[in-house]
């Protein structure tokens, strides 16, 4: 608040008639215990706000903003970065160089998604969109659209025991498992009869704790494991840290962080913030 700058303090007294020494004396007692109160406090102001700056630091929120893996042999740094709309939700996830978009996002104006727009096919940049539909004030879709890359087809989200059921326009199944309506949260993912478990933890930060309205609608298209895994994207508001397989399959996340929890290394990904 008040770094880098310097005081300089000039006393001046004038029109005032000095009678003897000891007026004199007094009145410079006077000024330098007023001078004295003067630092004092203001050295006290200074501390405080150089405090409340480095608390602000470590407990403020903060966004996540982009992944930057280094070059190597085969390519050159990659840069994929998380774009948000005027009130701070997450509207899109392209990478740079080449520009390539994996995600975007369009919402309702109560906050609940409304569609997601993903990337379906990598070699073709082919595009799938997701349309959800909800009942009354539901934060969990009954029913989905399928359009874009796909032919145009609507299905029924059914709802049982937490468990949610769906099918694609080529009668294939999906179920997902353990959904948590209350805190967006939900276990597992069952795609062509192999159970996807994952595990997130609430003790690391990522900068997506404020997206939580997107971690049932992301989980329910069609390659959320594979662009998960494959180029090591953060799709949720809590950090994943394993994800198993029913085929025996287990991929681990191993993070560094810094002082106030946030990952800011996974491998040789670094995360920016904003």
């Amino acid at each position: 608040m008040w770094k880098g700058k310097k005081i300089k303090v000039i006393t001046e007294i004038k029109g005032i008639k000095v009678q003897t020494n000891n007026t004199l004396k007094k009145k410079k007692m006077k000024n330098l215990t007023k001078l004295t109160f003067t630092i004092v406090a203001f050295m006290l102001l200074f501390t405080a706000c150089s405090k409340d700056d480095d608390d602000n630091s470590l407990t403020k929120d903060k966004k996540l903003a982009s992944l930057v893996s280094p070059p190597n042999d085969q390519a050159e740094q990659s840069v994929i970065n998380y774009q948000y709309d005027d009130q701070e939700r997450l509207i899109e996830i392209a990478q740079e160089n080449p520009y390539l978009v994996f995600f975007t996002f369009t919402y309702m104006p109560d906050g609940r998604v409304e569609k997601i727009k993903a990337l379906t096919d990598l070699q073709s940049q082919l595009y799938t969109d997701y349309t959800f539909f909800y009942e009354n004030e539901s934060k969990i879709p009954n029913r989905m659209r399928y359009s874009g890359a796909v032919p145009t087809y609507t299905t029924d989200v059914v709802n049982i025991d937490n468990t949610l059921f769906w099918n694609n326009g080529n009668a294939d199944e999906f179920v997902l498992e353990g959904v948590n309506a209350a805190e967006n949260t939900f276990q597992s993912l069952v795609i062509d009869n192999t159970t996807y478990t994952l595990h997130f933890t609430n003790q690391l930060k990522n900068g997506l704790a404020t997206q939580g309205a997107l971690n049932i609608p992301l989980a329910m298209t069609k390659d959320y494991t594979g662009l998960l895994v494959y180029f090591g994207l953060q799709l949720n508001s809590h950090p994943i840290t394993r994800l198993e397989t029913s085929g025996g399959g287990l991929n681990n996340w191993q993070y560094e962080t810094d002082a106030a929890s946030y990952i800011t290394k996974l491998g040789g990904i670094e995360y920016r913030y904003q």
